[in-house]
């Protein structure tokens, strides 16, 4: 597994101190890598100077883990894609610098349900730090792609219990996405149409139309220090390109909800739904 983590360097609170993202990220990652893993910490010229040095402090010196600086101008799209230009493993994982792992034994399920027959992106559960859920697959709402469940608690036995399940989904945030190379490739990465917003939806709708089914782990969890008060901005120009591209797939989503959606996403499963 090949994991791209694009970062500033910024700093913000977790758990009740100001802490930057990207230590705290290293710090509940690395312990979980398996020997053939790496990991690519991807930033730009707004990175603080001391970055190099954290960077290498928070992983322990180890050599599984690489710094790519991007002298280009700000694209959160063409900073993943580059991180991704640099990586070698079969499967990449793309990590938002503001999430931590929980659980050792996550990787293994995002490569394996990454490299099964036609699954297109494969998205994780990811919490609020007051344990609720942040994301949980995207779904569509007035003709825009949101979080599906947000707010929700993960155990709610809702749906016979669909959230701890593994199930199709609409879409999944780049947050935490893990997906084939070789799809990866053939859908050309993110789109540079998308500097900031909506590159994981277009990526999504992209393996949505060419046969592939995206799909949420409800069995693998992280903790996202995203807030719920934090308003997305977006751009018009992304907005109008999203609806200009997707419009016949921006439509009301039939897996939000349900155990149609379920998937069996073992190396040795077949598709149940």
């Amino acid at each position: 597994m090949s994991i791209v983590i694009p970062t500033a360097g910024v700093s913000g609170d977790v758990d009740g101190s100001q802490r930057c993202y990207v230590e705290t990220l290293l710090r509940s990652l690395v312990p979980t890598l398996g020997t053939e893993d790496e990991v690519l910490v991807v930033s730009g010229p707004e990175a603080p100077p001391e970055l190099e040095a954290l960077v290498v402090a928070s992983a322990g010196s180890d050599p599984r883990v690489s710094h790519v600086v991007d002298d280009g101008g700000f694209s959160f799209s063409a900073r993943v894609n580059l991180g991704v230009a640099h990586s070698t493993r079969p499967v990449v994982l793309l990590l938002n610098d503001d999430t931590e792992v929980l659980d050792r034994s996550w990787i293994h399920p995002m490569a394996v349900a990454a490299t099964q027959p036609a699954v297109g992106a494969v998205g994780a559960t990811l919490l609020y730090e007051d344990g609720t859920t942040q994301h949980a697959g995207l779904t569509t709402t007035e003709g825009l792609p949101t979080h599906a469940w947000a707010g929700w608690d993960p155990d709610d036995p809702v749906d016979g219990g669909v959230l701890q399940m593994d199930r199709r989904a609409w879409g999944v945030t780049g947050a935490a996405l893990s997906v084939s190379r070789s799809n990866w490739d053939e859908l050309g990465g993110f789109s540079l149409s998308f500097p900031v917003n909506y590159n994981d939806v277009d990526f999504c709708c992209k393996a949505a139309q060419m046969g592939l089914t995206n799909v949420v782990l409800g069995s693998v969890r992280l903790r996202h220090f995203e807030t719920r008060s934090r308003p997305r901005e977006l751009g018009e120009s992304e907005v109008r390109a999203l609806r200009s591209r997707w419009s016949h797939l921006l439509v009301p989503d039939p897996l939000v909800q349900g155990t149609s959606a379920l998937v069996d996403l073992r190396a040795d499963g077949a598709d149940r739904g």
